[in-house]
């Protein structure tokens, strides 16, 4: 469902609903990474509700439920590129996540991290 800027992964909830539920991303993370050179890859597009809303979010909702940490998700892939998170800093996560948001989203996001940035 989306991916914020710390790299945690929503998949079960949509606007606060419940809309999954109890799934295999966590453990097929996991195996991935636990593989020998395996990466856990998310791909998803970059906007939903027919380019109204941003997959890419600045930080994820109380009432969202994070399938993935931020440590379990490698690389995040939009169809506007991909962002290597895997060993990164909190900065250079938000930084590769906000180059493949829409590009409608991306001055806003980058306004909401900085507030969020100087809180860090």
């Amino acid at each position: 469902m989306e991916v914020d800027l710390f790299g945690q992964v929503n998949v079960d909830c949509l606007n606060g609903r419940l809309i999954a539920g109890v799934g295999g991303l966590p453990a097929f993370a996991a195996g991935a990474q636990m593989s020998p050179g395996g990466r856990s890859i998310i791909v998803l597009p970059a906007s939903g509700g027919q380019g109204r809303v941003s997959r890419i979010i600045c930080s994820a909702q109380s009432q969202s439920l994070i399938a993935l940490p931020r440590h379990a998700a490698d690389i995040v892939v939009t169809e506007y590129g991909v962002a290597q998170l895997r060993d990164r800093t909190v900065q250079q996560r938000a930084r590769a996540l906000l180059s493949i948001a829409a590009p409608e989203f991306r001055e806003e996001l980058g306004a909401q991290w900085r507030d969020v940035e100087r809180r860090l």
